[in-house]
């Protein structure tokens, strides 16, 4: 009887209203930072470039891709946003190409 009773006592209470959770604020980036975004309702393949300007709603980038030039991105259009500050990934493999030649060299000698 108990139970019943408070269940009825919550039917005349409405529920509490669903809280939307807030669009993801992406993560800031720096002029010169490297930038790989798709943003399909604007460009059906991958933009990669780097930064010349991050604002509060758009992305001003140098394209360094085959397409090349300067495009501003929404970000309210960008889906997906990858930013690379570190060292371009090319030079670790040439590095590395550099010290086999030598351990290489040396071994065979």
């Amino acid at each position: 009887m108990l139970v019943l009773a408070l269940i009825s006592g919550l039917r005349g209470q409405e529920a509490p209203p669903l809280r939307e959770d807030p669009q993801p604020t992406p993560p800031a980036a720096e002029p010169g930072d490297r930038i790989r975004a798709t943003a399909p309702s604007l460009f059906p393949q991958l933009v990669v470039g780097e930064v010349v300007w991050f604002g509060p709603d758009t992305l001003i980038l140098e394209r360094k891709d085959s397409v090349g030039g300067t495009i501003a991105l929404p970000l309210d259009r960008v889906e997906e946003m990858e930013i690379s500050r570190g060292v371009p990934e090319g030079g670790g493999t040439v590095l590395g190409t550099f010290a086999e030649i030598i351990l290489g060299a040396a071994v065979t000698r």
